[in-house]
């Protein structure tokens, strides 16, 4: 994804390795659009990226993670508002 709003670092936002990163909307399918626009998008080393989709464990945990940090300077309730669904 070339997106000029985001400049990579090479740090992975799970693991904290550096090297190689990739993109990954935080919630995708047809939520992507969404987690672009409130820069829920994060960057991920390739292993940490193959876990999130292949452990749904992990991916819950991630999309608790984001929307609690999303919900520390927004409400609940603009949440639902956009999403119209909570992963708490």
């Amino acid at each position: 994804m070339a997106d000029k709003r985001r400049t990579k670092k090479h740090v992975c936002k799970i693991c904290g390795k550096s090297g190689v990163t990739e993109i990954h909307h935080v919630f995708y399918g047809q939520f992507r659009k969404k987690s672009e626009n409130l820069d829920l998008v994060i960057e991920v080393c390739p292993t940490c990226h193959r876990e999130i989709h292949r452990d749904p464990k992990k991916y819950k945990w991630l999309k608790k993670k984001y929307q609690r940090q999303w919900e520390k300077n927004n409400s609940h309730e603009n949440w639902m508002q956009i999403f119209n669904r909570s992963w708490l």
